[in-house]
């Protein structure tokens, strides 16, 4: 871990939350020659998003010029699982232009301008009886 690889990458500009994230946890794992090569469910895990949502934001980082990414071939005479290594690009990062924030595969997001109704009564509690809550929520009768 390269504390001055995560000082660089916490002050560039990335356009997203999630986007910063990830780039975050590839400076966390990388070495000092700015390598790593975390799966893309070990990063997925530690920053809470799937599988497909950081394949997208690993794709804008490389696009970006913060990153390259390399296809390797395990062993096994090139029949073991292929992975990903990460070569950071830090020091001289490209201005990010001023973009919305990419929609992400793992987060729903509402941009309606409806007005949200809330209940005017409250939830009943777990285990309570029907009988229970009918007399917390019906006003007193006139005798």
């Amino acid at each position: 871990m390269s504390m001055s690889l995560i000082a660089k990458a916490m002050n560039i500009k990335v356009g997203n939350p999630i986007r910063k994230l990830v780039l975050l946890k590839l400076a966390d794992n990388a070495n000092d020659k700015g390598e790593c090569w975390p799966s893309y469910q070990h990063i997925a895990d530690h920053c809470e998003c799937s599988k497909s949502t950081v394949r997208d934001h690993i794709d804008a980082l490389e696009k970006a010029g913060l990153l390259v990414k390399e296809n390797r071939t395990g062993t096994n005479n090139g029949k073991g699982n292929t992975f990903n290594v990460y070569h950071l690009k830090l020091d001289n990062p490209m201005p990010t232009p001023s973009t919305p924030p990419m929609p992400t595969g793992g987060t729903r997001i509402s941009h309606s301008f409806e007005p949200v109704m809330e209940p005017k009564t409250p939830y009943p509690l777990p285990g309570a009886s029907p009988r229970n809550r009918q007399e917390k929520t019906k006003p007193p009768t006139k005798t």
